[in-house]
């Protein structure tokens, strides 16, 4: 437990940092939006495709890895969607929930991942994302769409399918398959562009947290934190184990089932119809509860 405390102090430590700044308007309003479209359309896309490029993957795990998320996944929206009636009348409200119980915060576990098991940590965490970025985003936009009614699935998804993260991690995927290794120089700046990424994503997390809404709803933020920081992890643990993942690949697929929500989600409720009020209390609250929740899991998990 010492051990993922030490992990974990600096990563959070970091997130405070940025929430701080933001209260003391430093460096200024306008900083914050525009780190984030920087960080979320260059830098970690270029942390993505050079994991995804360079990483030694076993032929084996990807369709057991893939079929493990998609299970569980599947399994906790279903869940959800059972208990509907006893959670919500809202279907934007509702939308938060789906958003707040499968949804991660990438900056957070990859920056975990590469202080608990490095260059190794960071090729299983992108393979990980790689599956899950998709699946989460299709349920999340089905979603949202039911609750707006304003357009189709179909067109919300073809929007998510153009992101940065989703084509960084399909185009590191495809030359890791095709055999051809990056040019020297080209992976040499993706590096730069990546390192720099994690503390700048983190200091925005940090800057986009907000307590005011907590007291909103908390029977929703409860549940939704139960779910995500407790309830995911263990769905994708147990099917993981069934489909024999190595111990290191599911020990990050556990990972980034137990991450707080991200700030993503507060965007994509805000442009499409959700309750994006409800949303940032859960990401706000989710975050808070990690702090207690993230420890307890790293010092579990073989990373």
């Amino acid at each position: 437990m010492t051990g993922a405390f030490a992990t974990l102090i600096p990563v959070f430590a970091v997130i405070l940092t940025g929430l701080g700044l933001r209260l003391t308007a430093f460096p200024g309003r306008e900083f914050w939006p525009a780190a984030e479209r920087l960080t979320y359309f260059i830098l970690f896309p270029a942390l993505l495709l050079q994991s995804t490029a360079t990483a030694a993957y076993s032929p084996g795990v990807f369709p057991r890895l893939a079929l493990a998320l998609l299970l569980a996944t599947c399994i906790m929206v279903g869940l959800l969607f059972l208990l509907r009636p006893r959670l919500t009348a809202s279907l934007p409200s509702f939308s938060s929930v789906v958003q707040g119980s499968i949804r991660f915060n990438t900056y957070v576990g990859f920056s975990i991942s590469l202080a608990m098991a490095g260059r190794e940590g960071l090729a299983a965490a992108s393979l990980v994302i790689a599956i899950l970025i998709p699946l989460v985003n299709l349920f999340s936009v089905v979603t949202l769409a039911m609750a707006s009614g304003r357009t189709s699935p179909a067109r919300l998804l073809l929007t998510v399918a153009r992101t940065p993260p989703f084509l960084a991690c399909l185009l590191g995927l495809a030359i890791n398959g095709s055999g051809i290794s990056l040019p020297e120089t080209v992976g040499n700046l993706l590096s730069l562009f990546g390192r720099a990424s994690l503390p700048l994503g983190l200091l925005a997390v940090g800057a986009s947290l907000h307590w005011q809404g907590i007291s909103r709803q908390p029977g929703i933020i409860l549940f939704s934190s139960a779910t995500k920081l407790a309830g995911f992890p263990l769905l994708i643990f147990a099917i993981g184990s069934l489909a024999g993942l190595p111990d290191g690949m599911l020990a990050q697929a556990v990972l980034f089932g137990a991450l707080p929500g991200s700030a993503s989600s507060y965007i994509l409720a805000k442009q499409l119809g959700g309750d994006h009020e409800l949303m940032a209390a859960i990401i706000t609250g989710q975050t808070a509860a990690s702090l207690l929740t993230l420890p307890v899991v790293l010092a579990l998990l073989p990373l």
